[in-house]
């Protein structure tokens, strides 16, 4: 590995990643001995470490059958795994082996003496800089991914090595929590279309810059090259348990029963509407779909999964996540749909992840503020800024309805909701509660005396929606007096 000087944190990562410290270990180094220090993948490293000559050994030979009293049993008889040299990672984990597999269970041990300085590196570990990077290398090197929601697999990442930096700084995975997490992200690669290979060399890339940030903190602090190894062993171990957690999330979905899994048509789309694809990976999604490639398309969003709204789609798939419908449809819709709707701008299908975009966005708003018609992104900007500040909302629902009881606030809201729809027209607002237009008239009256706001003047006007929509808002949340 080449020794540079250390740079400073706002490097570029693409730069930093390339280095190495010479007192670590390379990814696939063989020591004196002829011992591999192999990648991280779907197997386990400590399993991988040939024994000199090459010789892997058998299954039986490396299961640690139950009752062997923390031993492994070799070619010459059961070993203390500790005193293993043919195990580079041994003094920094304790395992527990089911038989004739892989270790099914790792907590990585660092050296008391250096646990401090193991917990300032961590500290200082810059997780969002380093998951930008290595997703970016991620989405470079490894194709699959770039059909994958790049936001969602973004936080994915940040919350999985969140949980792994607090269990390396304490030495446990509480609750089971990070592993947990890992399976749910192994299960949702595989709802996502991606294969098992794929997603482990996605990982590998993550795990290879992950490693390389961490020495390139331990050489720009100057710490000693024991303590940097052992933290790289308990990284490495970690790494290995990760990818196990990963690959068993995997299996579990892909060996689900079928009805948990997506049609072949229904991955295409998914595929279609949340990722960048090749030219090659494009032709087939529309292959699949039977749509042509230069057409052009609106993606829709509809709450639930019912079977007259997938009818008015050209294709569609379920989104149980987020208790939703996915679909394409050839022109926007107008007419209420009884669940809520958002949909993106017209798009040919290279470019329907952007549609799907703002189709999330105006859905997101049509349901939490109960919107009956289907909304577009340019319909729901001001409903964002409501949902965005809502202690504002609430001192405008105070000055504007907070004299009426209940009863009253219902009716005034009625009134108000006519009138807005109406676009200010009393007529018309009177027609819609089949009022008498001056009975309707006599309300708006009352509600201005009553608050000092004039309907007329923009400004309180504006006031009224707003404390308005921040009613609809607590209604649909559940909260609403």
């Amino acid at each position: 590995m080449r020794g540079t000087p250390a740079e400073p944190d706002d490097a570029p990562l693409t730069d930093k990643t390339r280095r190495r410290v010479r007192t670590a270990p390379r990814w696939g180094d063989r020591g004196a001995a002829g011992d591999a220090r192999p990648l991280p993948g779907a197997g386990t490293f400590c399993a991988a470490v040939e024994r000199p000559g090459g010789d892997r050994g058998t299954d039986a030979e490396r299961t640690r059958p139950e009752g062997d009293g923390g031993r492994v049993r070799g070619r010459n008889g059961p070993t203390t795994q500790d005193d293993n040299e043919r195990f580079p990672f041994a003094p920094s984990v304790r395992q527990t082996w089911g038989p004739g597999t892989v270790p099914v269970h790792k907590e990585p041990r660092v050296d008391p003496r250096l646990q401090q300085v193991v917990a300032d590196l961590l500290d200082e570990f810059p997780v969002e800089t380093v998951v930008d990077g290595a997703l970016d290398e991620v989405r470079a090197e490894v194709p699959a991914f770039r059909a994958v929601d790049a936001d969602r697999m973004r936080e994915d990442v940040i919350g999985a090595l969140v949980l792994a930096r607090d269990a390396l700084r304490s030495g446990v995975d509480q609750g089971g929590s990070e592993s947990e997490a890992l399976r749910t992200i192994g299960a949702r690669r595989a709802e996502q279309g991606l294969g098992l290979d794929a997603m482990l060399s996605g990982f590998r890339i993550i795990a290879r810059t992950v490693i390389d940030t961490i020495l390139d903190l331990a050489r720009a602090h100057d710490v000693d090259s024991e303590a940097a190894l052992e933290l790289t062993r308990a990284v490495w171990v970690h790494c290995d348990a990760a990818a196990s957690a990963l690959s068993a999330g995997h299996r579990a979905y892909t060996e689900a029963p079928d009805g948990h899994r997506l049609d072949d048509d229904e991955a295409a789309l998914r595929r279609l509407v949340r990722g960048d694809l090749g030219h090659e990976a494009l032709a087939e999604a529309c292959a699949v779909l039977g749509i042509d490639p230069h057409d052009t398309f609106v993606v829709v969003l509809a709450g639930g999964d019912l079977p007259d709204v997938r009818r008015r789609l050209v294709a569609s798939y379920p989104d149980p996540a987020a208790d939703r419908l996915v679909g394409l449809a050839t022109t926007p819709p107008h007419d209420p749909w009884g669940v809520p709707v958002g949909y993106g701008d017209r798009a040919v299908p290279a470019e329907l992840r952007r549609s799907f975009q703002g189709a999330v966005d105006a859905w997101e708003m049509a349901t939490v503020f109960g919107v009956a018609e289907p909304r577009h992104p340019d319909d729901v900007q001001l409903l964002r800024a409501v949902h965005a500040l809502p202690d504002l909302g609430d001192r405008f629902v105070e000055r504007c309805l907070g004299h009426l009881d209940d009863a009253r606030r219902t009716s005034t809201r009625e009134t108000l909701d006519a009138w807005f729809a109406a676009h200010g027209s009393a007529d018309a607002a009177a027609d819609t509660l089949f009022v008498h237009r001056n009975t309707l008239r006599y309300r708006l009256r009352t509600f201005s005396e009553a608050t000092g706001l004039a309907l007329d003047r923009t400004e309180d006007a504006f006031v009224v929606w707003w404390a308005l929509r921040r009613l609809d808002e607590l209604e649909h949340d559940g909260s609403a007096s």
